[in-house]
């Protein structure tokens, strides 16, 4: 548990950044915390033990796919051993199953290069999240969001788009008109939405989503929640 604990805190000092221009060094200390927590929990014999080792087989192959795609085998040996790990051990509604497809999802994105195996993985993540995940939150943070990048990887925007805006529509429930978290997560992916437009050009969309970040903006300063776009993008934005 002690190196799950460190695995942890690497990822809260470097922001779970380990693609394109990641230090070296966190990689490969996170790296080292997760081959320490996959020896420990292979020989471990304590309940739970094995869910945690296919949980650590499927960190590790999520760190190799983001940053190290060249080790594409041993990223495939991991996939592997953790789904035979899974088959034995763990009921197929679990969250390691939805980690354990999600993962894979990342895998054909960003090493195979396959929207359709993209697509299947997801399909099946978006199933599990529908019965375990407790929250919308998790929902938009598990599968929309994640979703959403997948599609940008393959330049396919308005497919991205989607998946943000039914996000979107998640955090505009009735039941969370004033609820802080849900809020915020609404600006983010208002941002994120106004970035997926802009990498594809289509100004006028952006300048209609930074007009709905404005008046959320209005709407929000009373609860401290302001989301500010930077004043050079923004005037490109409205300069194209």
């Amino acid at each position: 548990m002690y190196y799950t604990i460190v695995e942890t805190y690497y990822d809260y000092t470097t922001g779970c950044y380990y693609g394109r221009n990641a230090q070296i060094g966190n990689i490969w200390r996170k790296n080292n915390a997760i081959d320490k927590a996959i020896r420990h929990f292979k020989r471990d014999t304590v309940e739970d033990s094995k869910i945690l080792y296919i949980k650590a087989l499927l960190s590790k192959a999520h760190l190799l796919t983001l940053s190290c795609p060249w080790m594409y085998r041993k990223i495939k040996r991991l996939l592997d051993m953790a789904k035979r790990t899974a088959e034995e051990y763990v009921r197929q509604d679990s969250g390691v199953w939805l980690s354990y497809y999600l993962v894979s999802a990342w895998f054909e994105a960003l090493i195979g290069r396959d929207p359709e195996m993209v697509e299947l993985n997801m399909s099946i993540v978006k199933e599990i999240a529908q019965n375990i995940l407790y929250s919308d939150l998790s929902m938009i943070d598990q599968l929309f969001i994640p979703w959403a990048g997948m599609h940008l990887e393959f330049a396919e925007y308005e497919k991205a788009a989607e998946k943000l805006t039914e996000g979107i529509r998640l955090c505009e429930k009735a039941a969370y008109k004033s609820v802080v978290p849900y809020i915020r997560k609404k600006m983010d992916l208002y941002t994120s939405l106004l970035d997926t437009y802009y990498m594809k050009e289509d100004f006028v969309k952006c300048r209609e989503v930074l007009g709905v970040i404005d008046e959320e903006n209005r709407r929000n300063r009373e609860l401290g929640v302001v989301k500010v776009i930077e004043k050079g993008y923004r005037e490109e934005i409205l300069r194209r």
